[in-house]
């Protein structure tokens, strides 16, 4: 009998942080292996700027609306 692994492979892509989500995995430098976290909370600033904040972890990434982070895809595989 085969034993079939499923793992989820990661993929990075980039967003402007206008379109960041609640629940989006998310890095302002999408090169770096750590840092990632997910988002819990955006709250827009008096400047325009926006905040993608993880609250468990006093984690945030402060940037204007057109600007790029990096947004972790995760594709689900099976291997025998």
């Amino acid at each position: 009998m085969e034993t079939v692994t499923q793992r989820a492979i990661v993929k990075i892509a980039s967003i402007r942080v206008a379109d960041a989500v609640i629940g989006d995995v998310v890095n302002r430098d999408p090169a770096s292996n750590r840092g990632w976290f997910e988002i819990d909370n955006i709250e827009p600033l008096h400047d325009g700027s926006w905040a993608l904040l993880n609250d468990a972890t006093n984690t945030s990434i402060t940037a204007g609306p057109l600007d790029i982070v990096g947004l972790q895809v995760l594709k689900k595989a099976s291997f025998d």
